[in-house]
């Protein structure tokens, strides 16, 4: 089994066993993780019980898997380590623009 990055040309959803995982942060470990696989209605779950399921999905599978993950890359955290929004410019003389997370 090869895991590598994929590339532009080999996006499509009919091929392989798509899995999207938007990764949630918890400290009390509440189900904060969204987890979407193929077709299916996405389900909310939390890392761990994300992370076995995709596990089991990529050792039991013949075909190809592809994996997206969606993470906040911003760097924009309350005090108490979850996602906040920020305000940021772009170039000179430009109007700020606000990110605002739901949670």
């Amino acid at each position: 089994m090869a895991i590598r990055a994929g590339l532009v040309d080999e996006i499509d959803l009919a091929k392989g066993t798509w899995i999207i995982l938007d990764i949630g942060f918890a400290g009390d470990k509440k189900a904060t993780c969204g987890l979407a696989i193929d077709d299916e209605p996405p389900e909310e779950l939390t890392f761990s019980d994300a992370s076995s399921v995709i596990n089991t999905i990529i050792l039991n599978s013949s075909e190809s898997v592809s994996l997206v993950i969606e993470a906040p890359l911003s760097v924009a955290f309350s005090e108490a380590g979850n996602p906040a929004g920020r305000t940021a410019c772009f170039g000179r003389n430009r109007s700020p623009i606000s990110f605002q997370f739901d949670r």
